[in-house]
């Protein structure tokens, strides 16, 4: 399977968000100036979304899973696309899947396609690795500009990675698989959304 470039990466995104009218321009003077998390606290159901995903039980995504072991069983990722803008991709490892804007839109419910589901059962599967050693989260922010979190959730807390989008582009962060596969996920729900 060819993995684009994340330079690629990021162009993609942006053109992914300009057609859920997401260009990171504000809409009215009222917003100039302010920041996406800002803007997010007044309204818009992107936060509920997020909210959701992020404090959803395995049990509720009807995965069941062992007490004895640290099991991922989904992962949140957090993109800074601009000073107005946030993506947000989901991954489960029941094979569902979605993209938040920030901004409004999104694709919900992506796991119902053979495509998209297999890429973030993919995607959940690697997050595993990344859960060494690492302590579960206390806060779940969102990212700045060109900042990417990244939220592992498991059966014993969440787990919190993030990373300067320069790092991806410039292919010297050990997140960069975390990444590409993350953005699979993205490039499949985008794929659904075409049809």
């Amino acid at each position: 399977m060819n993995i684009p470039k994340p330079s690629l990466i990021f162009i993609f995104l942006t053109s992914l968000s300009s057609l859920f009218g997401c260009s990171g321009k504000s809409n009215s003077k009222k917003e100039e100036g302010k920041s996406a998390e800002a803007s997010l606290k007044e309204d818009n159901s992107y936060n509920e979304m997020r909210n959701g995903a992020l404090t959803v039980k395995p049990e509720q995504l009807g995965i069941d899973i062992p007490e004895d072991s640290i099991v991922v069983y989904g992962i949140v990722m957090d993109w800074g696309i601009d000073d107005n803008t946030i993506a947000t991709i989901v991954s489960f490892k029941n094979g569902d899947a979605s993209l938040y804007l920030s901004s409004g839109g999104g694709i919900i419910g992506g796991g119902q396609h053979t495509n998209v589901n297999f890429a973030a059962k993919k995607f959940v599967e690697l997050a595993e690795n990344y859960i060494v050693e690492q302590k579960p989260a206390i806060k779940m922010p969102l990212p700045v500009k060109d900042y990417i979190i990244f939220y592992i959730l498991t059966n014993k807390g969440i787990f919190m990675l993030h990373e300067e989008m320069r790092n991806f582009e410039n292919s010297s962060s050990l997140l960069l698989p975390l990444f590409e596969e993350g953005n699979i996920v993205l490039s499949e729900l985008r794929s659904i959304s075409d049809k």
